[in-house]
This record gives structure tokens, sequence and C-alpha cells, in this order.
């Protein structure tokens, strides 16, 4: 359970090491080398050092910097190469990729393009341009097989994993990290430790780990063996983690306490804030399962004040969790809803994220159907030219069989037409469908508004539009399985499509996130409507599909073209605002937006 700034470090200290010879590292000189040659052992000594000795490595930049006007062509690549991954390293991570771009566009003959290309397939991802990260690793995977040199191709697969970590894409991650580990010629250890530590991570998260002990501690050897204490600490966490929420005890939740505390010297000696808020915010969990309950609020205000520069994540949300039980159980009703707002707030922001994740993941994924779909006619168009040429040419020789064969050919145009059509309403209804719910997707939602709003417009037809979302449906998720998540999902699109109201258009925007659009409809129609759906979704009875009693409820959000114009983006701007005011005020109810209260 990785936070993005966690992969982002490893990203930048992982097998996006250069294809290079790692050889013994040398201090710099103190009078300035001048050679060339001598410059270029300088580069090789500095990317080598550049995930293990970050002081080293800085000042041989320093020493670099003084040296540039002496710079061959593809020094100055390297140069700034190592540069760019400085500025990523100290965390400025749009600079980082505007650096890369720049390297990318100028340096196209050198080996050093695989490298950018990878950090930046990574760094798109932890900068939320997840379908610019999706696109790029696309692109080098489609070319894995033109590339010769070994140790590129091997930089290829680790982006991979490392692109689908972020993406939450676990079962890909772990299958590409076992490419890294099954490759020949054997990975360096480096190299080797992190694709471990992916792929014992996405087991993890695929809940497949339960009896994995001897293994993942022969990792964290491993790992600790060759200096990788970053990685070992990494993936020592996140296992941590996972036995706690396997602890059912007391006296298990003790032994995972234990683990955490015999490693809390060696998480804080990788220095690094992203895996220290880790470790506090699971320290505060096991704390106060342990009912040592402030203690825990200490450790949960220190973890909720290294997030201040991390942004959202799972260990906020825990250690806001931790600080409202903590203020509600002792009466301070005041301090309690306090925490509880950002958490929710917290909840909200960071799933959403999570399912712009899995979004891109789909269009880039429905996009490449497409494209694949084009190539295809492509070929049939031109199987048909080719007849028709050959058809020409025989035509001098017989007119008849011209004729004849010219009628077969019409037949023929008629039935590929037929057939492309066909094909084309079939990928394009895939593109646009929500395989679970057979409703319309966010990019099927997003081509049916924009059809929709000009011609409602013109026609001087009022639009409603409602956002609505499953309230604590990670709760639902944790206690009971995400099968019974997904029959959750599935059973609110039934309860909402069985109330047959032919104006309203459902659609799946992510996750446990909907839309209903209705055409020609007041704000009384919407606000009416969406009720309905509220009562239906909270009326299901799950007992007799799940074997579990729970309720399901759902907060919306509604507006009109008449409130947010005719304009998709502000639509989802405000609706999205009003389903924020259903959760802050109590959940499972309708709000409408005002922009007055805006």
């Amino acid at each position: 359970m990785f936070i993005k700034q966690i992969i982002y470090l490893i990203c930048l200290l992982t097998s996006c090491v250069s294809a290079q010879n790692i050889g013994k590292v040398l201090e710099p000189a103190e009078s300035l080398v001048s050679k060339s040659d001598e410059i270029d052992e300088l580069l090789e000594q500095t990317n080598a050092i550049r995930t293990s000795d970050y002081s080293q490595f800085s000042k041989n930049l320093t020493t670099l910097s003084k040296l540039q006007k002496q710079f061959t062509f593809n020094q100055s690549c390297s140069f700034r190469f190592l540069t760019a991954y400085q500025t990523g390293l100290t965390g400025e991570v749009e600079n980082s990729i505007l650096q890369f771009q720049a390297i990318k566009s100028d340096c196209q003959a050198m080996p050093v393009v695989v490298e950018v290309e990878s950090l930046l397939a990574n760094m798109y991802a932890i900068s939320g341009e997840y379908q610019l990260a999706l696109t790029s690793l696309d692109n080098m995977l489609s070319k894995i097989e033109s590339i010769s040199d070994e140790s590129l191709r091997l930089l290829v697969y680790s982006s991979a994993y490392l692109v689908y970590d972020l993406l939450n894409q676990n079962q890909l991650s772990h299958d590409f990290a076992q490419i890294v580990i099954d490759f020949s010629p054997k990975p360096k250890p480096k190299q080797l430790c992190s694709a471990y530590v992916h792929k014992y991570i996405s087991l993890i998260k695929l809940h497949l780990a339960e009896d994995l002990d001897k293994e993942i501690k022969d990792v964290l050897d491993y790992c600790r063996q060759n200096g990788e204490n970053l990685y070992a600490e990494g993936l020592n966490v996140n296992w941590i983690d996972y036995k706690l929420k396997l602890a059912e005890t007391n006296l298990e939740t003790q032994k995972v306490y234990e683990m955490l505390q015999s490693s809390s010297d060696s998480i804080m000696s990788t220095q690094y804030k992203n895996i220290i808020v880790f470790k506090d915010s699971l320290m505060a969990r096991i704390l106060e399962q342990l009912n040592r309950k402030e203690e825990a609020v200490e450790y949960a205000k220190r973890a909720l004040e290294g997030t201040i520069t991390l942004g959202n994540s799972q260990q906020k949300i825990d250690a806001l969790k931790v600080l409202y039980n903590y203020y509600e159980s002792i009466g301070d009703y005041q301090q309690a809803n306090t925490y509880l707002l950002e958490k929710n707030l917290t909840e909200i922001k960071y799933y959403s994220d999570k399912q712009e994740k899995l979004m891109a993941y789909q269009t880039i994924k429905h996009d490449s159907l497409a494209k694949q779909h084009q190539i295809k006619t492509l070929n049939q168009q031109n199987e048909v030219l080719m007849l028709e040429k050959e058809l020409a040419v025989k035509s001098k020789a017989n007119q008849l069989l011209l004729t004849y064969l010219f009628g077969s050919l019409v037949i023929l145009l008629l039935y590929i037409g037929y057939r492309i059509r066909k094909q084309q309403k079939i990928y394009k209804s895939l593109s646009e469908m929500d395989y679970m719910t057979k409703i319309y997707n966010r990019k099927g939602m997003k081509d049916y508004m924009e059809y929709m709003l000009p011609y409602s417009e013109k026609k001087a037809e009022v639009i409603a539009f409602s956002i609505f979302d499953l309230d604590l449906f990670k709760k639902i998720n944790d206690e009971y399985g995400h099968t019974v998540g997904d029959w959750v999902i599935k059973a609110t699109v039934e309860a909402c499509k069985q109330l047959e109201y032919d104006k309203a258009t459902f659609a799946r925007l992510g996750g446990e996130e909907f839309a209903i659009i209705m055409r020609d409809s007041s704000l009384e129609d919407i606000k009416g409507f969406a009720e309905k759906c509220r009562s239906a979704i909270y009326s299901i009875e799950t007992n007799y599909e799940t074997g579990h009693r729970f309720n399901i409820s759902a907060s919306f959000g509604i507006t009109t073209t008449e409130i947010s114009g005719y304009d998709l983006t502000q639509l989802l701007k405000d609706a999205d605002e009003a389903l924020y005011k259903s959760k802050e005020n109590g959940r499972n109810q309708v709000t409408t937006f005002s922009p007055a209260s805006d």
C-alpha cells in the first residue's frame, strides 16, 4: 500500500538504473578533471551512485557543472539526465518532467532516451497524468522487441511494474516484476531487490500473501544485505500493515506491535518522510487496538503532520480516524467532528484519485482496442482495393467476366461494409459501456453529454444532472470482501433502473460513483427521482444474496443546466460540490447545488 510519493522515490531509486556498467566509485578530484575520458569516467561514476549515495552524487554533479564547456554532445546529454534526476529526487516533480521531456527531444539517438522514457512514465503517474503514463509505457512495450540492449529491455520491464503499481493494477505489476526476476542474464542486486519487493507488495494488495512469511523475510534479508534499506523497509511496513489486518486477538496485535517496534530504527534510518509517516500511522492504529489511546494519538498527530507535504493518502485517513475515535471517546465532540470532516474529505479525494487511475487504464485499453480495429479495417479496405486493381487488368481480356466479377465485387463490398459498420458499433459500445453494470462508463457519459448538451441548449430544454456516491463503500469491501462489493454496485444500479423513468440515463463514473442524466427535466424532477433512487438503494435486501446483513446508502448531489449552464465540466463540478454537502451533513440524502452557498 505504497503512497505515491514512496513510489516516486522507488522510481528514482530502482531499475531506472543506467545501462552502463557500474564501476568503482571514486571521489572527485579537488582539481577539476579536464580530459574527455576523465569526464566520461566521472559521469559513469556519478550515475552509478545516484541511487545509493546522494551526498557524493551531489558533490560529483557540482564538479561536473564546472566542466560543462568541455562536454561533448553525448556528455552534455548524460549530465542533463543526471541533473534532471536530481531535480526529481528533491521533490520538484513537474520541473523534473519538463527537463526529461527536453532531453528526450534533444538526445534522440542516445540509449539514455529509454531511461528518460521510463522515468517519464513513472513521473507522469506520480503527477496524476495517468493516461500520459500509460501511453508512454505502452509506447516502450510496443518497441521492446526492437531493443537489442538487454539492460535497456530490463529497464522497460522494471518501469512497467512501477507504473502498474502506481495505477493499482496489481496483477500486472506482479507479472512484470516476475519477468525481471526471471530475466537472463540475472539482474543486478538493486534491480532484483526492487523486483522482489514489488512482487510481494502486489501479492499483499491482492490478498494472496497470508502464508508468505518465509519468502518475505528472505527478500528483506536480501535487500538489507545489498544495502537497499529503503526497499526493505518499504516492503516491511506493507507486510506489517497486512499482518495487522489479519490480527484478531490482542495477543496477535501485540506481536505485530513488536514487529514494528523492532523495525523502528531501521525505518527511521531511511530518512524518507513518506515511509516514516507510514510507520507512524501504522503504530497509531496498533496502539489504538491495544487500548493505549494516548500513545496512539501522539503517533497519529505525528503522522498527520508528516502528511502536510505528502497530500491525501491512506495513512492520512488512518491517522484522522484514530484521532476522531479518541476525541469522540472522551466527549470532545467539537474536536472529533473536526477530524471526522477532514477524514471524510480526504477519503473522497483519495478514492476519486483511485477512480481516475482506473478510468485512465480503461480508456487507454479501449483506445488500443479501437486502434487495433482501425488497422484491421484498413487492411480489409486495402484487400478490396487490390481486388479492384486485379479486376481492372482482367477486364481488358474479358468484358463479360469483368461484369460478372464487378457484380460480385459490389456484393463483397456491401458485405464488408456491413461487417465493418457492425464491428464499429460493437467496439464503440465496448469503449463506452461499463462492463460490470452494463450502463455508460465515464467515456460513454462524456460522449453522450457532448451530443445532448448542444442539442438541448438549441431547443431550450433543461437537462437535470446528479452525481451519487455509495456511503462508506470501502468499509463494505473491507468487512465482506470485494465480491460482495461488486454485488452491491450491481444491485445499486438495478434498484435505480427498476424505477423505469424513461428520461433518465445512468452512468458509472468509476468505483462506487454514478451519474444520472435526465433530458427535458426540471430541478423538481431530478430531486424527486434522486430521492426515489436513494430510498430504493437503502431498501436493498443484502442478507439473501451475500449472507451478510448490512445497510446500503448513497449521497446525492443535483443540479440543472438552468443553474450550472450547458457545460459538462461545470455540471460535474457543481453536482460534486452538492454531493460533498450531503456527505458533510450526514450522508444518505439529496442536496441541491446552490451557487450562493458555493
